[in-house]
């Protein structure tokens, strides 16, 4: 009994002298954050079509091409108009022309090879490419990382227009997939 008493002092002893931890987190992997993307106030002088914008800052214009989608061609030379590209455009110019928007960079590249500044935009909180998704006017496309913060929540939302087949969705065969990348049927006969 002597000798169980002294080791258990002794581990006593020696375990008084290390410290312990406990962190409630041990073992979770935490999910980064979405980074902080600087936001800038612009209104909104022109629509030229579903997914390109005129944005103002004070006597500056942007054009602006709307980030990590896609609509179809309203006014691209050479190509005749593609089904759901006047609601698309319609639906913007009445949504946001004259309207005050924050838009942001994504982490990468900042403009498209047309020149055009690729942004995200956002009326009262609300993405407007999500908005555009959401109803059917827009595919998610163009994904290039780092380029792709709302990425998820796009494709999200493009999951639930694709089932409820609002829009672009709602046509056979319009839009096509291919190596995991959508884009529009640009034959006459897909798009009737």
């Amino acid at each position: 009994m002597k000798k169980y008493l002294v080791l258990v002092l002794t581990t006593l002893l020696l375990l008084s002298g290390c410290s312990f931890s406990f962190t409630p987190n041990q073992g979770m992997v935490k999910i980064p954050d979405e980074p902080d993307l600087v936001q800038k106030k612009a209104r909104v002088v022109r629509v030229i079509d579903g997914d390109t914008l005129i944005l103002a800052m004070g006597n500056q214009q942007k054009r602006v091409r709307l980030l990590l989608i896609d609509t179809p061609e309203s006014v691209k030379p050479g190509v005749s108009v593609q089904p759901v590209a006047k609601e698309a455009s319609d639906y913007l110019k009445e949504s946001l022309t004259d309207q005050d928007v924050t838009y942001a960079y994504d982490l990468g590249n900042k403009q498209d090879k047309y020149g055009r500044e690729l942004c995200y935009v956002f009326v009262e909180g609300t993405l407007v490419q999500k908005d555009l998704i959401e109803r059917g006017y827009a595919i998610v496309r163009y994904a290039e990382a780092p380029n792709t913060t709302y990425l998820e929540e796009l494709k999200n939302a493009e999951k639930i227009a694709k089932e409820q087949h609002f829009g672009v969705w709602g046509i056979d065969d319009y839009v096509q997939s291919k190596n995991g990348d959508e884009s529009f049927n640009m034959k006459e006969d897909a798009n009737k």
